[in-house]
């Protein structure tokens, strides 16, 4: 999983900031001072200032942990306005007058007092703040709908009402909302990766401005953002390239004068800056002009936050309730539009020490009186009847203690609000919920219900996806210590995983996945599979590839077949997958299966590719899916050479389906497999050794091979590594990612680099350091020397024949350069 780093390069960046025409306006430290900023540690995210704007060089911050809407003049606090707690935005007005923004109401404050309160409707969730040249100023809805705080000025012309729209992943929209159907210009995405647009204002020339994120990796999220400007028929005028602002949550990040002039306020762990770029002269320049601002370094968050409770009991045999999503966002509401009324006993009025010795403090939005929504409770698994009942007992209302878990308080943390509204039986950490999950390929799968997680640290309940291509979610999170609702963008869900509870009805887990069973033959070649409660299926789709990588529909298969036999000429390769369609609807289709290759050449001997590879856990393992295609890239290496193969799985192999001594050589796939899932069970290991002995030829290669077999194993685990792989374990993590074949041997001159993680394929964090023993050779060495591949050749204890090894400590499927 990558995290952006740490600490910011003062030097180099002001060096860039020069050369880019741009330049600070406004930097202060993190502190409680009027002079300084507040940040907050939550377990779910840091927050600091929440949004600013800059009028006429009058920089305003919105300073929501100190409660303060500050003002800078000539880089000077002059003023500092007493705001209400979890604000997130903001107006300025004429006469000293200011609205300030949470997520349920609207409150205005005229000469530092406050004037009036507007409340703002339940599930009203907050998408963007809009200020326009012509002095209009409004608040737009993630709904669509829109409410105007500040009217246009009489003395203004009145703008067009701009808004967008993400199509899809190649294509946004940029229309008049005024006149439905009227659009303006699209803005066309060439490598269909667009993930959301929002309108971010205009200038006094009528120039657009748009705000534009991009996909870079789908799971864990990492994205790219961008401000475009462009004229009102469309032409591209500018492009910024945005920073991230991965260090704290921040509502609204960037601002634009009346002038044309672009602002971004960046947190990092040294505290806050505002930068200026001025809009450039248009006038016979290349265009569209691209600015490409600089890339920072932030401290990693993960370093800063608490680790999540984790429940004593492993749940692993509980059954787990099927829920509908209308079932778990009615429940997760009932959080948010709960009505109470907290006594003066359910709260601490600060941290206090609680009768089992435990640290307890409610959160300081509570107050004696009628309550709206639950409030955040570290380690809290409440039912409604549940905190109620509790309330009712004199308990503590809610615990933003993180330091231990107070059974004097009610209320739910980010899995206990999830593992509610899901009705499970017990409460599921974040470091837990991979084990009842899936994840989706990518988020624009995601359904009502589905999840935003991230493990060990925070998840979210997907509400909706939006118009322009956000995010609106439900959670019980730091930012106010409550359930509530908030929309959200990309980039500030970076490093999540989008995922779906396994028995959430209507989503692919629950419809059978098939599992393929073999794929050898010749002419005709033969493709067999199984699959669970196929009275639940329509029909199977076929899917087949040339090459692994681009499939095509292969045509539809009733839901009693279990095999097919497709046309295979000499010399030709194919690949095929297999996906069960749902019979509730007859269209939505559900996980698919590994994808598995045949290669056809009567001239040589046949290989056999076992693929062996179960890990799927993207809290345990570096993969996360339910389903690969690995062996397609094992398959393509020895098409390469001509050299035809066969595919199946392991259990195939286990119960006698397909016999090893049928190959001349096999090809056997372990991935990250480890200690749980077994690299080599014992009935594994004595069909190998019985294979080796009679003179069988095996490709090995898997990271955690000798960390299950030679450091953790039993002796019998430790003997048939050492004299079967003929290797010795050394080192968990080789710390390298390159490997160089050793000279002297069939891979000298060999250069291969694997994936650290951003390759597109896995990251293998934990290559195992082997050694050779008992006469095999090394044959390939990391670039820090280590040992990463040994090779034998000769007659293995017990044998009667010689037999032949090569054995690779990392996973070939993970060199990202196929060359």
């Amino acid at each position: 999983m990558r995290i952006v780093k740490s600490v910011f390069i003062g030097i180099f960046f002001i060096a860039f900031l020069q050369a880019a025409s741009t330049k600070v306006v406004f930097k202060s430290s993190w502190g409680n001072t009027t002079a300084e900023f507040g940040l907050r540690k939550a377990p779910d995210a840091n927050y600091g200032p929440q949004a600013f704007r800059v009028l006429n060089d009058v920089v305003y911050i919105l300073d929501e942990q100190n409660r303060a809407l500050k003002q800078i003049h000539s880089a000077e606090i002059r003023t500092s306005l007493r705001v209400s707690p979890f604000s997130r935005d903001f107006f300025v007005q004429p006469a000293q007058t200011f609205t300030v923004i949470s997520n349920d109401r609207i409150e205005e404050y005229r000469k530092g007092n406050l004037n009036n309160v507007k409340q703002i409707k339940p599930k009203q969730i907050l998408q963007s703040t809009i200020s326009l040249p012509s002095g209009e100023q409004s608040l737009r809805f993630s709904d669509g709908s829109k409410k105007q705080v500040v009217a246009a000025s009489s003395l203004k012309k009145k703008e067009l009402e701009i808004g967008v729209r993400r199509t899809n992943a190649s294509r946004g929209i940029v229309f008049n909302t005024a006149q439905p159907g009227q659009n303006l210009f699209d803005i066309k995405v060439t490598q269909s990766n667009l993930a959301s647009i929002r309108y971010l204002g205009s200038d006094s020339d009528n120039h657009i401005f748009v705000q534009l994120e991009f996909f870079v990796e789908q799971v864990p999220l990492e994205v790219e953002r961008q401000v475009r400007m462009y004229t009102m028929e469309g032409k591209h005028l500018v492009t910024y390239k945005i920073p991230l602002n991965n260090y704290a949550f921040i509502f609204r990040d960037l601002d634009l004068d009346i002038h044309g002039n672009l602002y971004q306020m960046l947190e990092d762990a040294n505290g806050l800056r505002i930068l200026k770029w001025a809009k450039p002269a248009l006038s016979n320049q290349k265009l569209p002009q691209i600015f490409d601002l600089p890339k920072l370094e932030y401290a990693n968050p993960a370093e800063t936050y608490v680790p999540e409770p984790k429940p004593a009991q492993i749940f692993k045999t509980e059954v787990l309730p099927d829920v509908t999503p209308e079932t778990a966002l009615a429940i997760g509401d009932t959080y948010d539009k709960l009505n109470w009324d907290c006594a003066g006993t359910n709260l601490t009025y600060g941290r206090i020490t609680d009768s089992h010795g435990n640290h307890v403090e409610t959160p300081d939005w509570l107050s004696v009186g009628a309550i709206q929504r639950v409030p955040y409770k570290w380690g809290g698994f409440n039912t409604i009847n549940g905190f109620l009942d509790g309330i009712a007992q004199g308990k503590y209302a809610g615990d933003k203690a993180t330091d231990s878990v107070s059974p004097e308080a009610v209320g739910v943390d980010c899995s206990g609000f999830v593992s509610r509204c899901w009705t499970l039986p017990s409460h599921y950490s974040t470091s837990m919920m991979p084990d009842i999950t899936h994840p989706y390929d990518n988020w624009e799968l995601t359904q009502p219900g589905d999840a935003c997680l991230r493990p060990e640290h925070h998840v979210r309940l997907i509400v909706a996806h939006r118009d322009d291509g956000t995010l609106d979610m439900v959670e019980s999170a730091g930012f106010n210590w409550r359930v509530s609702y908030t929309n959200y963008r990309y980039s500030q869900i970076t490093n999540y995983y989008p995922c779906y509870y396994m028995h959430m009805q209507g989503t692919p887990g629950n419809i059978p996945q098939p599992t393929i069973t073999s794929l050898k033959g010749n002419q005709p070649a033969e493709l067999d599979w199984l699959a669970s409660s196929r009275s639940s299926i329509y029909r199977f789709q076929l899917y087949s590839s040339q090459d692994g990588n681009s499939w095509q529909t292969a045509g539809l298969l009733m839901p009693d077949s279990s095999c097919f036999f497709p046309s295979l000429e000499n010399n030709q390769a194919r690949y095929y997958k297999i996906v069960s369609i749902a019979a509730s609807d007859g269209a939505t289709e559900g996980l698919p299966s590994d994808g598995y290759g045949i290669y056809r050449n009567d001239a040589k001997q046949k290989v056999l590719i076992v693929d062996a590879f179960d890990r799927t856990s993207y809290s345990t393992g570096s993969w996360p899916h339910a389903y690969h295609n690995f062996a397609a890239v094992h398959g393509r290496a020895l098409e390469k050479l001509s050299i035809p193969f066969e595919t199946v799985p392991n259990e195939s192999v286990l119960d006698g389906t397909v016999h090893l001594n049928d190959y001349a050589g096999v090809v056997w796939i372990s991935g990250d497999e480890s200690t749980y899932d077994e690299t080599f069970s014992d009935s594994e290991q004595t069909l190998v050794k019985s294979y080796l002995q009679q003179g069988g030829k095996m490709f090995v290669s898997g990271s955690e091979i000798g960390w299950d077999l030679d450091n953790k194993g039993k002796s019998t685990d430790k003997t048939f590594y050492h004299n079967f792989l003929k290797a010795e374990y050394k080192e968990d993590d080789a710390s390298s990612y390159t490997v160089l074949g050793k000279a002297g041997t069939a891979f000298a001159g060999l250069t291969l680099h694997y994936d650290d993680g951003t390759h597109g394929v896995y990251q293998e964090d934990y290559p195992d350091a082997i050694s050779p023993v008992n006469g095999a050779g090394t044959v390939l060495s990391y670039v820090n020397n280590k040992i990463a591949g040994v090779a034998f050749k000769g007659i293995f204890e017990g044998g009667s024949a010689e037999g032949a090894l090569v054995y690779m400590a990392f996973p070939f499927e993970t060199i990202y350069n196929e060359n």
